[in-house]
């Protein structure tokens, strides 16, 4: 199988079918961050904004230039992303700003 089969219409790479989250996905009640990288190639990140609009209460947030591994390429953007969201909901103790090499 080439690349190109695995291409969907938008450009994204299409590796697997979409993975089917039901309906009780709403029943969800736990403080919820859904992250995306903009950049993602793999997995649209539309998809992430879709699944928080699912979640009652969640957030989303997209990290700008970042792909699909945003974690490893955009270390200090998901930390900021991570510990904001914590500190929102008073999940975490207020620490000086740090940053990862």
């Amino acid at each position: 199988m080439s690349i190109d089969a695995l291409a969907s219409e938008d450009g994204t790479l299409r590796v697997a079918d979409p993975v089917a989250i039901g309906d009780r996905i709403s029943e969800i009640r736990a403080p919820t961050l859904v992250i995306a990288g903009d950049s993602d190639i793999l997995i649209p990140p539309e998809n992430g904004r879709i699944l928080a609009e699912k979640i009652p209460g969640a957030e989303f947030r997209s990290i700008e230039g970042a792909g699909h591994l945003f974690w490893i390429s955009h270390p200090n953007e998901t930390y900021s992303a991570v510990t904001g969201f914590l500190e929102s909901k008073n999940l975490i103790l207020h620490y000086p700003e740090h940053s990862i090499s």
